[in-house]
């Protein structure tokens, strides 16, 4: 190869990397998106560090039933007799009592409790994966109405402004036309900014690089509920009751946990194992050890005034707490989930007032441009006709989502499957 056609290749070569894309658009699906999000948000691995933590402790709960062990050994050398004495010592202690054992029950509800909090934790993202994700399919409709209008309002003014000069209509129209398009801007950019402000925080909540462009693959009118929901098939279950269920369980063990420590006796075993041997002539190791039982009674419990009485009551106070938190969460499920259900329906009963709305919108377009060509219409009629036609869709789909989100919100609240209700 001769140096002429080598750099021909080189040119060819670096014309071709130029012709590639530099950072190819990664395609998001809302599926792809609760994926990406339950495995890299950090607060779902937040939550899942902190179930594993207490999985450990409930694991492990049965280690208070192993003895505690120290062990020693020691020289030590008389100063005017000269004796060295040896020792080692091995030493084990036990103590049990009814604590105890409802401490172990409470490290496994511990656990179940962390269980429901990640569950929740996990929903709680997944739905607002969803929310963000359609959220952003109706704002980028919304973005392309606005640019729509303002560049119908251009056009008008502009007309307006040629009008004017040729004397045909007064200049406080095309002042009002201008107007027109410059109150249209300040709305223009600020649907721009919200729109990507948007889209930097579901990076943020699914975990994508903001470097890196996407683009979302989905429809509003894919994700709407296809059938009617009818509230007898709705579950009354919340997650939240869940885990006021269980906490009440805990609330209920601790306070055992805390009677049994101060009103129940503790049998302590122990042994002793603490050979001696000194540096005198015929010594021999010597064991001074021992073995122990005995069962001690802590009286304060007793007391009314103490402070182990008032440990015990404040767990009972606790349990208390705890039940009127459950009752309460239970008529605030129910209010939230019969909320949804009215939320939906408002939201279908519009949904069909707009689709008669689009459907006008669409008539209305379609004659206004059977006139244009007909010459009885101007060009701005037509693009007015079009902005309105754009408008009632866009409002169609600003209502498809509100639907959306009410089913999502209602999936949450009863522990539903996403996707799942409103589904024929």
């Amino acid at each position: 190869m001769n140096r002429l056609s080598f750099v021909c290749g080189l040119v060819a070569l670096g014309a071709g990397l130029l012709a590639f894309p530099l950072a190819a658009e990664t395609t998001v699906t809302v599926e792809s998106a609760v994926a990406l999000a339950l495995e890299r948000n950090v607060s779902a691995e937040r939550n899942r560090i902190a179930l594993d933590a207490l999985k450990r402790a409930s694991d492990t709960a049965w280690n208070v039933a192993i003895p505690s062990l120290t062990a020693s050994g020691g020289v030590r050398r008389g100063t005017e007799s000269g004796i060295t004495s040896y020792s080692v010592s091995l030493n084990a202690s036990l103590s049990i009592s009814p604590a105890v054992i409802k401490a172990v029950e409470k490290s496994r509800l511990d656990y179940e409790s962390g269980a429901i909090t990640r569950e929740t934790a996990l929903r709680e993202v997944e739905r607002s994966v969803r929310k963000a994700f359609y959220g952003i399919l109706y704002e980028r409709e919304y973005v392309a109405m606005l640019e729509g209008s303002v560049e119908t309002a251009r056009r008008h003014w502009e007309q307006t402004q040629a009008k004017q000069r040729s004397g045909l209509v007064p200049e406080v129209d095309a002042l009002s036309a201008r107007v027109s398009l410059e109150k249209l801007k300040p709305s223009l950019e600020a649907a721009r900014t919200s729109l990507l402000r948007d889209v930097s925080s579901f990076k943020q909540l699914v975990g994508i690089d903001q470097s890196e462009e996407i683009v979302l693959s989905g429809s509003l009118p894919d994700a709407r509920v296809s059938g009617t929901i009818d509230p007898a098939a709705v579950p009354a279950t919340s997650a939240s009751v869940a885990k006021l269920e269980k906490e009440l369980e805990i609330a209920r063990v601790a306070k055992s946990v805390t009677k049994g420590s101060y009103l129940m006796p503790t049998l302590s075993l122990g042994y002793s194992y603490n050979p001696t041997k000194t540096s005198v002539a015929g010594s021999e190791w010597t064991d001074s050890g021992y073995v122990s039982a005995s069962v001690s009674l802590a009286l304060d419990g007793y007391l009314p005034f103490s402070s182990a009485a008032n440990a015990i009551k404040a767990s009972g106070d606790k349990v208390r707490d705890a039940e009127l938190q459950l009752a309460n969460e239970r008529v605030n499920a129910a209010m939230e989930r019969d909320a949804c259900l009215r939320e939906i329906d408002r939201s279908l009963a519009s949904l069909s007032a707009l689709n008669l709305a689009v459907d006008l919108a669409e008539r209305t377009h379609a004659l206004t441009e059977d006139a244009y060509r007909a010459g009885t219409r101007d060009i701005l009629r037509l693009q007015d006709a079009a902005d309105s036609l754009r408008e009632a869709k866009t409002n169609l789909m600003k209502e498809e989502y509100a639907l959306i989100s009410a089913v999502l919100d209602l999936e949450y609240a009863t522990g539903v499957t996403f996707g799942t209700l409103g589904r024929n």
